[in-house]
Protein backbone atom coordinates (compact mmCIF):
# COMPACT_ATOMS: atom_id res chain seq x y z
CA UNK A 1 0.00 0.00 0.00
CA UNK A 2 2.79 2.35 0.92
CA UNK A 3 4.70 1.53 -2.28
CA UNK A 4 1.60 2.14 -4.39
CA UNK A 5 1.03 5.50 -2.71
CA UNK A 6 4.66 6.41 -3.28
CA UNK A 7 4.32 5.40 -6.92
CA UNK A 8 1.24 7.60 -7.32
CA UNK A 9 3.07 10.52 -5.74
CA UNK A 10 5.97 10.06 -8.16
CA UNK A 11 3.60 9.96 -11.14
CA UNK A 12 1.84 13.07 -9.88
CA UNK A 13 5.22 14.78 -9.41
CA UNK A 14 6.29 13.94 -12.96
CA UNK A 15 3.01 15.26 -14.36
CA UNK A 16 3.40 18.48 -12.39
CA UNK A 17 6.99 18.72 -13.57
CA UNK A 18 5.88 18.48 -17.18
CA UNK A 19 3.18 21.10 -16.65
CA UNK A 20 5.66 23.32 -14.84
CA UNK A 21 8.12 23.16 -17.74
CA UNK A 22 5.45 24.25 -20.20
CA UNK A 23 4.34 26.99 -17.83
CA UNK A 24 7.86 28.37 -17.64
CA UNK A 25 8.20 28.14 -21.41
CA UNK A 26 5.00 30.14 -21.78
CA UNK A 27 6.23 32.79 -19.34
CA UNK A 28 9.53 33.16 -21.19
CA UNK A 29 7.79 33.31 -24.56
CA UNK A 30 5.37 35.94 -23.33
CA UNK A 31 8.17 38.01 -21.81
CA UNK A 32 10.33 38.03 -24.92
CA UNK A 33 7.32 38.65 -27.19
CA UNK A 34 6.25 41.61 -25.06
CA UNK A 35 9.82 42.92 -25.21
CA UNK A 36 9.73 42.60 -28.99
CA UNK A 37 6.23 44.06 -29.38
CA UNK A 38 7.22 47.74 -29.78
CA UNK A 39 9.60 46.80 -32.57
CA UNK A 40 6.83 44.92 -34.41
CA UNK A 41 4.63 47.98 -34.81
CA UNK A 42 4.94 51.55 -35.96
CA UNK A 43 3.63 54.01 -33.42
CA UNK A 44 1.01 56.45 -34.57
CA UNK A 45 2.18 60.03 -34.18
CA UNK A 46 -0.42 62.78 -34.33
CA UNK A 47 1.75 65.71 -35.34
CA UNK A 48 0.61 68.67 -37.38
CA UNK A 49 2.65 71.13 -39.38
CA UNK A 50 4.61 73.38 -37.01
CA UNK A 51 4.15 71.19 -33.91
CA UNK A 52 7.11 70.65 -31.60
CA UNK A 53 8.38 67.06 -31.66
CA UNK A 54 8.09 65.41 -28.25
CA UNK A 55 10.29 62.41 -28.97
CA UNK A 56 12.73 61.31 -31.65
CA UNK A 57 11.23 59.14 -34.38
CA UNK A 58 13.42 56.80 -36.42
CA UNK A 59 12.63 54.60 -39.38
CA UNK A 60 12.25 50.97 -38.20
CA UNK A 61 13.27 49.60 -41.62
CA UNK A 62 13.98 50.65 -45.19
CA UNK A 63 11.05 51.97 -47.18
CA UNK A 64 10.37 54.00 -50.29
CA UNK A 65 7.63 56.59 -50.68
CA UNK A 66 6.51 59.09 -53.27
CA UNK A 67 6.47 62.81 -52.59
CA UNK A 68 3.16 63.43 -54.30
CA UNK A 69 3.12 67.14 -53.51
CA UNK A 70 6.52 67.71 -55.13
CA UNK A 71 5.61 65.47 -58.05
CA UNK A 72 2.38 67.38 -58.62
CA UNK A 73 4.27 70.65 -58.30
CA UNK A 74 6.79 69.51 -60.91
CA UNK A 75 3.97 68.38 -63.18
CA UNK A 76 2.23 71.72 -62.72
CA UNK A 77 5.48 73.58 -63.42
CA UNK A 78 6.06 71.51 -66.55
CA UNK A 79 2.51 72.14 -67.74
CA UNK A 80 2.79 75.86 -67.06
CA UNK A 81 6.11 76.02 -68.92
CA UNK A 82 4.44 74.79 -72.11
CA UNK A 83 3.87 77.77 -74.36
CA UNK A 84 0.42 78.22 -75.82
CA UNK A 85 0.27 77.20 -79.47
CA UNK A 86 -1.17 79.69 -81.97
CA UNK A 87 -1.70 79.00 -85.66
CA UNK A 88 -0.65 81.69 -88.12
CA UNK A 89 -2.56 81.49 -91.40
CA UNK A 90 -0.02 83.23 -93.65
CA UNK A 91 -2.14 82.45 -96.72
CA UNK A 92 -5.09 84.51 -95.49
CA UNK A 93 -3.78 87.69 -97.12
CA UNK A 94 -3.46 85.93 -100.48
CA UNK A 95 -6.93 84.41 -100.15
CA UNK A 96 -8.56 87.77 -99.41
CA UNK A 97 -6.59 89.46 -102.20
CA UNK A 98 -7.80 86.82 -104.61
CA UNK A 99 -11.38 87.25 -103.40
CA UNK A 100 -11.26 91.02 -103.95
CA UNK A 101 -9.71 90.73 -107.39
CA UNK A 102 -12.14 88.01 -108.46
CA UNK A 103 -15.15 90.02 -107.30
CA UNK A 104 -14.04 93.24 -109.03
CA UNK A 105 -12.97 91.40 -112.18
CA UNK A 106 -16.36 89.72 -112.38
CA UNK A 107 -18.18 93.04 -112.11
CA UNK A 108 -15.99 94.67 -114.74
CA UNK A 109 -16.68 91.77 -117.05
CA UNK A 110 -20.38 92.23 -116.38
CA UNK A 111 -20.11 95.89 -117.36
CA UNK A 112 -18.13 95.08 -120.50
CA UNK A 113 -20.52 92.32 -121.40
CA UNK A 114 -23.48 94.62 -120.93
CA UNK A 115 -22.01 97.22 -123.24
CA UNK A 116 -21.23 94.70 -125.97
CA UNK A 117 -24.57 92.92 -125.82
CA UNK A 118 -26.83 96.01 -125.73
CA UNK A 119 -28.01 96.80 -129.38
CA UNK A 120 -27.24 100.21 -130.81
CA UNK A 121 -30.68 101.31 -132.16
CA UNK A 122 -29.51 104.71 -133.35
CA UNK A 123 -28.70 105.21 -137.07
CA UNK A 124 -27.62 108.74 -138.05
CA UNK A 125 -29.02 108.28 -141.50
CA UNK A 126 -32.49 107.12 -140.38
CA UNK A 127 -35.03 108.48 -140.26
CA UNK A 128 -34.54 111.37 -142.58
CA UNK A 129 -35.85 114.74 -141.90
CA UNK A 130 -34.78 114.97 -138.19
CA UNK A 131 -33.25 118.13 -137.01
CA UNK A 132 -29.83 118.04 -135.29
CA UNK A 133 -31.45 118.82 -131.92
CA UNK A 134 -33.89 115.97 -132.28
CA UNK A 135 -31.08 113.68 -133.31
CA UNK A 136 -28.99 114.59 -130.20
CA UNK A 137 -31.96 114.07 -127.91
CA UNK A 138 -32.70 110.72 -129.45
CA UNK A 139 -29.05 109.72 -129.03
CA UNK A 140 -29.10 110.64 -125.34
CA UNK A 141 -32.31 108.75 -124.83
CA UNK A 142 -30.84 105.63 -126.34
CA UNK A 143 -27.63 105.93 -124.22
CA UNK A 144 -29.73 106.40 -121.08
CA UNK A 145 -31.72 103.30 -121.90
CA UNK A 146 -28.47 101.43 -122.49
CA UNK A 147 -26.96 102.66 -119.19
CA UNK A 148 -30.14 101.73 -117.38
CA UNK A 149 -29.97 98.28 -118.86
CA UNK A 150 -26.29 97.87 -117.79
CA UNK A 151 -27.11 99.14 -114.29
CA UNK A 152 -29.87 96.61 -114.01
CA UNK A 153 -27.42 93.87 -114.96
CA UNK A 154 -24.89 95.14 -112.37
CA UNK A 155 -27.43 95.15 -109.56
CA UNK A 156 -28.55 91.70 -110.53
CA UNK A 157 -24.94 90.59 -109.91
CA UNK A 158 -24.69 92.24 -106.45
CA UNK A 159 -25.44 89.03 -104.45
CA UNK A 160 -22.78 87.21 -106.45
CA UNK A 161 -20.36 90.11 -105.90
CA UNK A 162 -20.95 90.05 -102.13
CA UNK A 163 -20.46 86.31 -102.07
CA UNK A 164 -17.15 86.48 -103.92
CA UNK A 165 -15.95 89.44 -101.88
CA UNK A 166 -16.84 87.71 -98.61
CA UNK A 167 -18.78 90.62 -97.12
CA UNK A 168 -22.13 92.28 -97.80
CA UNK A 169 -21.96 95.88 -98.97
CA UNK A 170 -24.78 98.29 -98.39
CA UNK A 171 -26.49 99.85 -101.40
CA UNK A 172 -24.70 103.16 -100.98
CA UNK A 173 -21.26 101.55 -101.05
CA UNK A 174 -22.23 99.39 -104.02
CA UNK A 175 -23.56 102.45 -105.86
CA UNK A 176 -20.27 104.24 -105.28
CA UNK A 177 -18.33 101.28 -106.66
CA UNK A 178 -20.71 101.22 -109.61
CA UNK A 179 -19.93 104.82 -110.37
CA UNK A 180 -16.23 104.00 -110.22
CA UNK A 181 -16.91 101.13 -112.59
CA UNK A 182 -15.41 98.67 -110.10
CA UNK A 183 -12.06 100.16 -110.94
CA UNK A 184 -8.98 98.01 -110.72
CA UNK A 185 -7.31 100.87 -108.81
CA UNK A 186 -9.91 100.60 -106.05
CA UNK A 187 -9.28 96.85 -105.82
CA UNK A 188 -5.54 97.51 -105.73
CA UNK A 189 -5.89 99.98 -102.85
CA UNK A 190 -8.03 97.49 -100.91
CA UNK A 191 -5.62 94.57 -101.33
CA UNK A 192 -2.54 96.66 -100.61
CA UNK A 193 -3.86 97.95 -97.28
CA UNK A 194 -5.24 94.52 -96.44
CA UNK A 195 -1.88 92.83 -97.06
CA UNK A 196 0.04 95.29 -94.90
CA UNK A 197 -2.27 94.76 -91.95
CA UNK A 198 -2.46 90.96 -92.21
CA UNK A 199 1.25 90.52 -92.82
CA UNK A 200 1.84 92.04 -89.39
CA UNK A 201 -0.55 89.55 -87.75
CA UNK A 202 -3.99 90.01 -86.24
CA UNK A 203 -5.37 88.32 -83.11
CA UNK A 204 -8.98 88.19 -81.97
CA UNK A 205 -8.48 89.42 -78.38
CA UNK A 206 -5.20 91.14 -77.71
CA UNK A 207 -5.88 91.60 -74.00
CA UNK A 208 -6.02 87.83 -73.45
CA UNK A 209 -3.21 87.33 -75.93
CA UNK A 210 -0.86 89.62 -73.96
CA UNK A 211 -1.24 87.44 -70.84
CA UNK A 212 1.16 85.03 -72.49
CA UNK A 213 3.80 87.77 -72.63
CA UNK A 214 6.03 86.49 -69.80
CA UNK A 215 6.85 83.19 -71.44
CA UNK A 216 5.84 83.93 -75.03
CA UNK A 217 3.92 81.74 -77.45
CA UNK A 218 4.65 79.06 -80.01
CA UNK A 219 3.61 80.44 -83.40
CA UNK A 220 2.99 77.68 -85.89
CA UNK A 221 2.62 78.48 -89.59
CA UNK A 222 -0.21 76.54 -91.16
CA UNK A 223 0.88 74.51 -94.17
CA UNK A 224 4.60 75.11 -93.66
CA UNK A 225 4.94 72.88 -90.57
CA UNK A 226 7.35 75.34 -89.02
CA UNK A 227 7.05 77.07 -85.69
CA UNK A 228 8.81 79.86 -83.87
CA UNK A 229 8.80 81.14 -80.31
CA UNK A 230 7.56 84.69 -80.09
CA UNK A 231 8.06 86.73 -76.93
CA UNK A 232 7.26 90.24 -78.17
CA UNK A 233 3.49 89.91 -78.44
CA UNK A 234 2.76 93.61 -78.68
CA UNK A 235 3.88 93.64 -82.30
CA UNK A 236 0.65 91.95 -83.34
CA UNK A 237 -2.59 93.83 -83.85
CA UNK A 238 -5.77 93.18 -82.00
CA UNK A 239 -8.93 93.07 -84.09
CA UNK A 240 -10.00 96.56 -83.05
CA UNK A 241 -6.44 97.84 -83.39
CA UNK A 242 -6.19 96.42 -86.90
CA UNK A 243 -9.23 98.44 -87.99
CA UNK A 244 -7.59 101.58 -86.68
CA UNK A 245 -4.39 100.64 -88.51
CA UNK A 246 -6.37 100.34 -91.77
CA UNK A 247 -7.14 104.03 -91.61
CA UNK A 248 -3.57 104.87 -90.52
CA UNK A 249 -1.99 102.85 -93.34
CA UNK A 250 -4.56 104.02 -95.88
CA UNK A 251 -4.19 107.73 -95.13
CA UNK A 252 -1.03 108.33 -97.23
CA UNK A 253 -2.18 105.94 -99.94
CA UNK A 254 -5.68 107.39 -100.36
CA UNK A 255 -4.93 111.08 -99.89
CA UNK A 256 -5.60 111.90 -103.57
CA UNK A 257 -9.01 110.21 -103.63
CA UNK A 258 -12.29 111.86 -102.78
CA UNK A 259 -13.65 111.59 -99.28
CA UNK A 260 -16.43 109.13 -100.03
CA UNK A 261 -14.17 106.77 -101.92
CA UNK A 262 -11.57 106.87 -99.17
CA UNK A 263 -14.18 105.93 -96.59
CA UNK A 264 -15.49 103.20 -98.85
CA UNK A 265 -12.08 101.59 -99.28
CA UNK A 266 -11.36 101.81 -95.53
CA UNK A 267 -14.76 100.35 -94.69
CA UNK A 268 -14.33 97.44 -97.11
CA UNK A 269 -10.85 96.61 -95.73
CA UNK A 270 -12.06 96.81 -92.13
CA UNK A 271 -14.89 94.41 -92.88
CA UNK A 272 -12.62 92.02 -94.74
CA UNK A 273 -10.05 91.78 -91.94
CA UNK A 274 -10.35 88.90 -89.50
CA UNK A 275 -7.69 87.27 -87.27
CA UNK A 276 -4.97 85.28 -89.00
CA UNK A 277 -3.43 84.22 -85.65
CA UNK A 278 -5.75 81.86 -83.77
CA UNK A 279 -5.43 79.73 -80.65
CA UNK A 280 -4.86 76.02 -81.26
CA UNK A 281 -6.37 74.70 -78.05
CA UNK A 282 -6.18 70.99 -78.88
CA UNK A 283 -2.48 71.14 -79.77
CA UNK A 284 -1.73 73.12 -76.62
CA UNK A 285 -3.52 70.55 -74.46
CA UNK A 286 -1.70 67.69 -76.18
CA UNK A 287 1.65 69.31 -75.48
CA UNK A 288 0.73 69.90 -71.85
CA UNK A 289 -0.24 66.25 -71.47
CA UNK A 290 3.03 65.21 -73.08
CA UNK A 291 5.03 67.46 -70.74
CA UNK A 292 3.15 66.09 -67.71
CA UNK A 293 3.75 62.48 -68.76
CA UNK A 294 7.50 63.08 -69.03
CA UNK A 295 7.77 64.12 -65.37
CA UNK A 296 8.96 61.22 -63.24
CA UNK A 297 7.57 60.77 -59.72
CA UNK A 298 9.78 62.01 -56.88
CA UNK A 299 10.66 59.17 -54.49
CA UNK A 300 12.51 59.31 -51.18
CA UNK A 301 14.39 56.28 -49.91
CA UNK A 302 14.48 56.05 -46.13
CA UNK A 303 17.13 53.83 -44.54
CA UNK A 304 16.76 51.85 -41.35
CA UNK A 305 17.53 54.03 -38.34
CA UNK A 306 17.28 57.28 -40.28
CA UNK A 307 16.03 60.13 -38.11
CA UNK A 308 12.58 61.23 -39.25
CA UNK A 309 11.72 63.60 -36.41
CA UNK A 310 14.10 65.05 -33.84
CA UNK A 311 12.97 66.00 -30.37
CA UNK A 312 12.44 69.73 -29.87
CA UNK A 313 12.29 70.64 -33.55
CA UNK A 314 9.23 71.92 -35.36
CA UNK A 315 7.58 69.59 -37.85
CA UNK A 316 8.20 70.61 -41.47
CA UNK A 317 6.27 69.67 -44.58
CA UNK A 318 8.81 67.04 -45.62
CA UNK A 319 9.02 65.53 -42.14
CA UNK A 320 5.24 65.32 -41.95
CA UNK A 321 5.21 63.63 -45.35
CA UNK A 322 7.80 61.07 -44.20
CA UNK A 323 5.82 60.40 -41.05
CA UNK A 324 2.59 59.81 -42.95
CA UNK A 325 4.40 57.55 -45.42
CA UNK A 326 5.86 55.56 -42.53
CA UNK A 327 2.44 55.08 -40.94
CA UNK A 328 0.80 54.18 -44.24
CA UNK A 329 3.42 51.60 -45.23
CA UNK A 330 3.75 49.92 -41.84
CA UNK A 331 0.25 49.67 -40.47
CA UNK A 332 -0.64 47.68 -37.39
CA UNK A 333 -2.78 45.27 -39.37
CA UNK A 334 -0.20 42.47 -39.13
CA UNK A 335 0.87 42.96 -35.51
CA UNK A 336 -0.99 39.91 -34.24
CA UNK A 337 0.50 37.73 -36.96
CA UNK A 338 3.98 39.12 -36.31
CA UNK A 339 3.63 38.56 -32.57
CA UNK A 340 2.39 35.02 -33.15
CA UNK A 341 5.31 34.32 -35.47
CA UNK A 342 7.81 35.74 -32.96
CA UNK A 343 6.30 33.60 -30.20
CA UNK A 344 6.55 30.46 -32.36
CA UNK A 345 10.20 31.15 -33.15
CA UNK A 346 10.98 31.67 -29.46
CA UNK A 347 9.15 28.47 -28.47
CA UNK A 348 11.07 26.45 -31.07
CA UNK A 349 14.36 27.99 -29.94
CA UNK A 350 13.81 27.13 -26.28
CA UNK A 351 12.44 23.64 -26.94
CA UNK A 352 15.45 22.74 -29.08
CA UNK A 353 17.82 24.18 -26.49
CA UNK A 354 16.10 22.25 -23.72
CA UNK A 355 16.21 18.97 -25.64
CA UNK A 356 19.85 19.37 -26.64
CA UNK A 357 21.34 20.70 -23.40
CA UNK A 358 19.04 20.45 -20.37
CA UNK A 359 16.90 17.33 -20.62
CA UNK A 360 19.77 14.86 -20.19
CA UNK A 361 21.83 16.72 -17.59
CA UNK A 362 22.23 15.08 -14.21
CA UNK A 363 22.64 18.29 -12.31
CA UNK A 364 19.09 19.59 -12.67
CA UNK A 365 16.85 16.61 -11.77
CA UNK A 366 17.66 16.73 -8.02
CA UNK A 367 15.57 19.91 -7.68
CA UNK A 368 14.43 20.17 -11.27
CA UNK A 369 11.55 22.59 -10.89
CA UNK A 370 13.48 24.87 -8.56
CA UNK A 371 16.51 24.91 -10.85
CA UNK A 372 14.42 25.50 -13.95
CA UNK A 373 12.54 28.30 -12.19
CA UNK A 374 15.81 29.90 -11.14
CA UNK A 375 17.17 29.80 -14.70
CA UNK A 376 13.91 31.25 -15.99
CA UNK A 377 13.95 34.09 -13.46
CA UNK A 378 17.55 34.97 -14.28
CA UNK A 379 16.75 34.95 -18.00
CA UNK A 380 13.67 37.17 -17.58
CA UNK A 381 15.59 39.52 -15.28
CA UNK A 382 18.35 40.12 -17.81
CA UNK A 383 15.89 40.40 -20.71
CA UNK A 384 14.20 43.12 -18.66
CA UNK A 385 17.58 44.81 -18.14
CA UNK A 386 18.23 44.61 -21.89
CA UNK A 387 14.86 46.16 -22.70
CA UNK A 388 15.16 48.91 -20.09
CA UNK A 389 18.67 49.83 -21.14
CA UNK A 390 17.61 49.76 -24.80
CA UNK A 391 15.00 52.43 -24.09
CA UNK A 392 17.40 54.38 -21.88
CA UNK A 393 20.32 54.25 -24.32
CA UNK A 394 18.06 55.32 -27.20
CA UNK A 395 17.03 58.43 -25.27
CA UNK A 396 20.53 59.10 -23.96
CA UNK A 397 22.14 58.77 -27.39
CA UNK A 398 20.03 61.64 -28.73
CA UNK A 399 21.61 64.09 -26.32
CA UNK A 400 25.11 62.67 -26.55
CA UNK A 401 27.97 63.75 -28.77
CA UNK A 402 28.40 62.82 -32.40
CA UNK A 403 30.74 59.94 -31.49
CA UNK A 404 28.36 58.29 -29.01
CA UNK A 405 25.43 56.38 -30.45
CA UNK A 406 23.14 53.58 -29.30
CA UNK A 407 25.69 50.90 -30.22
CA UNK A 408 28.41 52.65 -28.22
CA UNK A 409 26.17 52.76 -25.15
CA UNK A 410 25.17 49.16 -25.81
CA UNK A 411 28.75 48.01 -25.16
CA UNK A 412 28.40 49.05 -21.52
CA UNK A 413 25.34 46.90 -20.72
CA UNK A 414 26.26 43.96 -18.39
CA UNK A 415 24.25 41.31 -20.24
CA UNK A 416 27.06 38.76 -19.72
CA UNK A 417 26.30 38.77 -15.99
CA UNK A 418 23.44 36.35 -16.71
CA UNK A 419 25.73 33.64 -18.06
CA UNK A 420 28.23 34.30 -15.26
CA UNK A 421 25.52 33.88 -12.63
CA UNK A 422 24.26 30.66 -14.24
CA UNK A 423 27.79 29.25 -14.32
CA UNK A 424 28.25 30.13 -10.65
CA UNK A 425 25.26 28.00 -9.64
CA UNK A 426 24.90 25.38 -12.40
CA UNK A 427 28.25 25.13 -14.15
CA UNK A 428 29.50 25.57 -17.70
CA UNK A 429 27.22 22.90 -19.21
CA UNK A 430 24.19 25.10 -18.63
CA UNK A 431 25.91 28.49 -18.81
CA UNK A 432 26.98 28.10 -22.47
CA UNK A 433 23.48 27.40 -23.91
CA UNK A 434 22.15 30.13 -21.62
CA UNK A 435 24.72 32.55 -23.09
CA UNK A 436 23.65 31.58 -26.61
CA UNK A 437 19.95 32.15 -25.86
CA UNK A 438 20.70 35.38 -24.04
CA UNK A 439 22.78 36.70 -26.95
CA UNK A 440 20.12 35.84 -29.53
CA UNK A 441 17.20 37.32 -27.58
CA UNK A 442 19.13 40.47 -26.64
CA UNK A 443 20.18 40.97 -30.25
CA UNK A 444 16.55 40.64 -31.33
CA UNK A 445 15.35 43.07 -28.65
CA UNK A 446 18.00 45.61 -29.67
CA UNK A 447 17.63 44.84 -33.38
CA UNK A 448 21.42 44.88 -33.75
CA UNK A 449 23.74 43.69 -36.50
CA UNK A 450 25.29 40.23 -36.76
CA UNK A 451 28.70 41.34 -35.48
CA UNK A 452 27.06 42.66 -32.31
CA UNK A 453 25.44 39.24 -31.82
CA UNK A 454 28.93 37.69 -31.96
CA UNK A 455 30.09 40.27 -29.41
CA UNK A 456 27.26 39.28 -27.05
CA UNK A 457 27.88 35.57 -27.50
CA UNK A 458 31.63 35.76 -26.81
CA UNK A 459 31.03 38.13 -23.93
CA UNK A 460 28.61 35.76 -22.19
CA UNK A 461 30.60 32.61 -22.90
CA UNK A 462 33.86 34.04 -21.55
CA UNK A 463 32.08 35.51 -18.52
CA UNK A 464 30.98 31.98 -17.62
CA UNK A 465 34.42 30.53 -18.35
CA UNK A 466 36.33 32.93 -16.09
CA UNK A 467 34.01 32.42 -13.10
CA UNK A 468 33.66 28.63 -13.17
CA UNK A 469 36.20 27.98 -10.38
CA UNK A 470 35.19 30.87 -8.17
CA UNK A 471 36.11 30.40 -4.51
CA UNK A 472 36.71 34.01 -3.48
CA UNK A 473 34.74 37.22 -3.76
CA UNK A 474 37.58 38.95 -5.58
CA UNK A 475 37.22 36.41 -8.39
CA UNK A 476 34.26 38.46 -9.63
CA UNK A 477 36.42 41.55 -10.03
CA UNK A 478 39.22 39.58 -11.70
CA UNK A 479 36.76 38.05 -14.14
CA UNK A 480 35.25 41.49 -14.77
CA UNK A 481 38.67 42.98 -15.57
CA UNK A 482 39.43 40.13 -17.96
CA UNK A 483 36.05 40.63 -19.63
CA UNK A 484 36.74 44.36 -19.90
CA UNK A 485 39.97 43.70 -21.79
CA UNK A 486 38.22 41.13 -24.01
CA UNK A 487 35.44 43.62 -24.70
CA UNK A 488 37.98 46.25 -25.70
CA UNK A 489 39.48 43.87 -28.25
CA UNK A 490 36.04 42.86 -29.54
CA UNK A 491 34.84 46.47 -29.85
CA UNK A 492 37.90 47.50 -31.85
CA UNK A 493 37.37 44.52 -34.16
CA UNK A 494 33.64 45.23 -34.56
CA UNK A 495 34.15 48.94 -35.30
CA UNK A 496 36.87 48.24 -37.86
CA UNK A 497 34.71 45.53 -39.45
CA UNK A 498 31.80 48.01 -39.65
CA UNK A 499 34.00 50.62 -41.33
CA UNK A 500 33.85 53.06 -38.40
CA UNK A 501 37.45 54.24 -38.36
CA UNK A 502 36.83 57.38 -36.31
CA UNK A 503 39.33 57.50 -33.45
CA UNK A 504 36.95 59.25 -31.08
CA UNK A 505 34.15 56.80 -31.75
CA UNK A 506 36.40 53.80 -31.18
CA UNK A 507 37.75 55.43 -28.01
CA UNK A 508 34.25 55.90 -26.57
CA UNK A 509 33.37 52.34 -27.55
CA UNK A 510 36.46 51.06 -25.71
CA UNK A 511 35.52 53.06 -22.60
CA UNK A 512 31.98 51.71 -22.47
CA UNK A 513 33.09 48.16 -23.31
CA UNK A 514 35.66 48.07 -20.50
CA UNK A 515 33.14 49.54 -18.07
CA UNK A 516 30.63 46.92 -19.19
CA UNK A 517 33.08 44.10 -18.51
CA UNK A 518 33.84 45.34 -15.00
CA UNK A 519 30.12 45.90 -14.47
CA UNK A 520 29.41 42.23 -15.25
CA UNK A 521 31.57 41.15 -12.32
CA UNK A 522 30.02 43.70 -9.99
CA UNK A 523 26.43 42.78 -10.95
CA UNK A 524 27.12 39.06 -10.52
CA UNK A 525 28.72 39.54 -7.11
CA UNK A 526 25.70 41.51 -5.94
CA UNK A 527 23.12 39.20 -7.51
CA UNK A 528 24.49 35.85 -6.30
CA UNK A 529 23.65 36.31 -2.58
CA UNK A 530 20.08 37.23 -3.51
CA UNK A 531 19.70 34.03 -5.55
CA UNK A 532 21.16 31.98 -2.71
CA UNK A 533 18.59 33.42 -0.33
CA UNK A 534 15.68 33.12 -2.76
CA UNK A 535 16.30 29.55 -3.94
CA UNK A 536 18.36 28.05 -1.10
CA UNK A 537 21.51 27.43 -3.13
CA UNK A 538 24.99 27.09 -1.72
CA UNK A 539 28.04 28.14 -3.69
CA UNK A 540 31.68 27.34 -3.01
CA UNK A 541 32.09 30.80 -1.54
CA UNK A 542 29.22 30.16 0.88
CA UNK A 543 30.72 26.81 1.86
CA UNK A 544 34.04 28.47 2.60
CA UNK A 545 32.24 31.03 4.70
CA UNK A 546 30.45 28.24 6.59
CA UNK A 547 33.81 26.52 7.21
CA UNK A 548 35.18 29.57 9.02
CA UNK A 549 36.68 28.39 12.37
CA UNK A 550 35.40 31.51 14.09
CA UNK A 551 31.86 30.17 13.92
CA UNK A 552 30.58 29.25 17.41
CA UNK A 553 29.44 25.76 16.44
CA UNK A 554 32.87 24.85 15.06
CA UNK A 555 34.61 26.24 18.14
CA UNK A 556 32.36 24.16 20.37
CA UNK A 557 32.96 21.06 18.20
CA UNK A 558 36.75 21.44 18.45
CA UNK A 559 36.63 21.93 22.22
CA UNK A 560 34.07 19.32 23.22
CA UNK A 561 34.62 16.56 20.62
CA UNK A 562 37.96 17.18 18.89
CA UNK A 563 38.05 13.63 17.53
CA UNK A 564 34.75 14.01 15.80
CA UNK A 565 35.85 17.37 14.38
CA UNK A 566 39.08 15.87 13.07
CA UNK A 567 37.20 12.89 11.64
CA UNK A 568 34.74 15.24 9.91
CA UNK A 569 37.56 17.23 8.31
CA UNK A 570 39.25 14.06 7.01
CA UNK A 571 35.99 12.68 5.61
CA UNK A 572 35.14 16.03 4.00
CA UNK A 573 38.54 16.19 2.33
CA UNK A 574 38.21 12.63 1.05
CA UNK A 575 34.71 13.31 -0.32
CA UNK A 576 35.85 16.47 -2.10
CA UNK A 577 38.80 14.64 -3.66
CA UNK A 578 36.57 11.78 -4.79
CA UNK A 579 34.02 14.19 -6.27
CA UNK A 580 36.77 16.00 -8.17
CA UNK A 581 38.02 12.73 -9.61
CA UNK A 582 34.64 11.75 -11.03
CA UNK A 583 33.81 15.29 -12.18
CA UNK A 584 30.94 15.76 -9.73
CA UNK A 585 32.42 18.82 -8.03
CA UNK A 586 32.26 21.97 -10.16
Amino acid sequence: MRQEKRKNNLEKYHRLTEYFKWLLLGVITLTVTVSLYPSLIVKQHTYLLGDVVEKDVKAPKDFLFEDRATTEHNVQTAVESVRTVYDHDSTLSEKLTRQVNDAFDAMRKTIQGGISTTPDVFDPKDPPGLSPLETEMDKRRIEAEKAQQIKKMIWQQKPEFDKKLGITLNNGAFTLLEKEGFSNDVALYITKILSKVLDNGVVANKEIFLREGERGITLRRIGEKTETIVVNLRQFYGLDQSKVMVRVIGQPLLKNLNYNLRNLIVDVVQNLIHPDITLNKSETEDRKKQAASEIKPIFYKIKTGEMLLREGERVTDLQLLKLKALESQFKDDGVFAKSLGAAMVIICLFIVTYLLYLSHLKKLPGSFNRNLLCITCIFIFFIGIAKATAIFSESLAMGATLFINETTLFYGIPIGAGAMTICLFFGMEIAIPFAILMAICTAVVYNVRFEILIYLLLNGAMAAYWIQNCRERKAFIKAGLKLGLLNVLLVVAVEIYSGNLSGMRIMWGVVFAFAGGVGIGIVTSGLSPLIELAFGYTTDITLLELANLDRPILKRLMIEVPGTYHHSMVVGTMVEAAASEIGANP
